[in-house]
């Protein structure tokens, strides 16, 4: 199933772009943004950047296995900046730092690519479940049989 179709871009009267859920998006689409808010960013909800990166995942996932995707950071210091600036970036940071890296944006650089690689891994989860439930009900003999 093609899950990035509950997703569109859409712009805000100052004229910057966000990604938002279309009005037609199942429950569990919603579910899953709400958990993803939750579980890895402190329920910083609703928030652009976990958005965007919502859809990367499930555009890179509906077609890949998780194992064949890498989801890496940002490659110019003023989007890691931009990010670091985002209200959960500091516990990222906070835990990048543990590693002794000792340059700020190879710190930052790696955060944000954990932040990224725990949506990917919540979207990948998703859709295996989206999956085997599709697959039970293959399985599972109508009434008319």
């Amino acid at each position: 199933m093609n899950y990035t179709q509950y997703f569109v871009e859409k712009t805000r009267s100052d004229g910057n772009k966000f990604v938002a859920c279309t009005d037609d998006a199942p429950e569990c689409i919603r579910d899953l943004i709400r958990e993803i808010h939750f579980s890895f960013f402190d329920g910083c909800l609703p928030n652009d950047w976990i958005y965007k990166i919502i859809v990367e995942a499930f555009e890179e996932l509906e077609e890949n296995d998780l194992d064949d995707v890498y989801p890496e950071s940002d490659c110019y210091y003023w989007e890691l900046k931009k990010w670091f600036l985002e209200p959960f970036a500091d516990k990222y940071v906070e835990e990048a730092m543990e590693l002794g890296l000792t340059r700020i944006y190879e710190v930052i650089g790696l955060a944000q690519t954990n932040a990224k690689q725990n949506i990917y891994y919540a979207v990948n989860e998703f859709l295996e479940q989206q999956r085997e439930s599709a697959d039970v009900d293959k399985n599972v003999p109508s009434i008319n049989q």
